[in-house]
């Protein structure tokens, strides 16, 4: 294929995918907000909940990386297809909670929970707790599927946390495109040095894979909050 058709593929497979995240935005937002708020959550970095947007005013404003550039990367790195890349990604509509320390496994608990109440799953395999030594993130990270299908980002955090991953932000982008290994390997340091000094939360590394497995499917009609695999006080 010419890169003039591949261009056009990519572009189209973008477009597929801007628009379904602006229509899940508008589901998804009044719903996770209202979640979030009765658990304590503190919502971060909503502004940019659309990949490669901000939200000022009234409106979604370009601003940033977008989805078109990511999709062009995975397609580079990986020799795949437009639609395939598309697929893969997974944070084009993305959000970020936020609980104190004392109130997050707890929080992120609940708020699964909740959600998977009302329709919404962890994508099979997509569900990951990065609560741990020797490692550049500190907190989960979800893909979310709504009940109609349509994919998106969750992650949590707590204050520290989210600020150490902001720090790593630059670092991440250098270490990503960078091919050299004795380069890649010094970003790296450089990241985890940073996220070690950020305290893991009483009962963060608790928060299992079963737990999160649990929360792959849609949940019945009756289901209720009280199936968590934990039994908070």
């Amino acid at each position: 294929l010419s890169s003039q058709h591949l261009g056009f593929d990519m572009n189209a497979a973008a477009e597929r995918l801007m628009s379904s995240a602006f229509t899940n935005e508008r589901r998804v937002s009044p719903v996770l907000k209202s979640v979030a708020e009765q658990y304590q959550g503190d919502m971060r970095g909503f502004k940019y909940r659309v990949k490669g947007h901000v939200y000022e005013g009234s409106a979604f404003v370009p601003k940033g990386r977008t989805v078109a550039d990511k999709i062009e990367r995975k397609m580079r790195s990986k020799g795949i297809s437009a639609e395939r890349a598309a697929a893969s990604i997974d944070d084009a509509l993305r959000y970020t909670i936020t609980f104190p320390d004392g109130q997050y496994a707890k929080g992120v608990a609940t708020t699964l929970s909740k959600l998977h109440d009302l329709g919404y799953s962890v994508v099979t395999g997509k569900g990951d707790n990065y609560w741990k030594q020797g490692d550049d993130y500190q907190g989960i990270n979800v893909a979310m599927e709504t009940p109609e299908g349509d994919r998106w980002e969750l992650q949590f955090h707590t204050p520290r946390s989210f600020s150490a991953k902001q720090r790593n932000h630059d670092l991440f982008e250098a270490f990503a495109a960078e091919s050299d290994p004795v380069k890649r390997a010094q970003y790296w340091d450089q990241m985890v040095a940073a996220v070690s000094k950020v305290p893991t939360p009483p009962g963060a590394r608790d928060i299992s894979r079963h737990f999160l497995r649990d929360k792959m499917h849609p949940a019945p009609k009756a289901a209720s909050m009280a199936d968590s695999v934990w039994n908070f006080a």
